[in-house]
């Protein structure tokens, strides 16, 4: 039988066009939106992007200025309890 730890797991998930995965796993909030935020501001060079707090999707367009087109995608943050048998 499965218990419930009173632990929790974010999970942030990028699907950027058809690519889409697992980029980071944490165990505290906080830390999962800092990476998320951080990796929005690495692919679209905006340095003022902040997580909205208590907001699990973001809408991501990505253009640099080395790429032609414009990708499209989400950044979700997820949030699991954790479980022990």
């Amino acid at each position: 039988m499965e218990i419930l730890t009173g632990k929790k797991v974010f999970i942030v998930k990028a699907m950027l066009g058809v690519t889409k995965g697992i980029i980071g796993v944490f165990d505290n909030q906080e830390a999962a939106e800092r990476y998320a935020e951080e990796k929005y501001r690495v692919w679209t060079d905006d340095n003022n992007f902040t997580w909205a707090e208590n907001k699990t999707a973001q809408t991501v367009n990505i253009k640099n200025e080395n790429q032609e087109t414009q990708l499209k995608g989400h950044l979700i943050i997820s949030q699991y309890n954790v479980r022990s048998k």
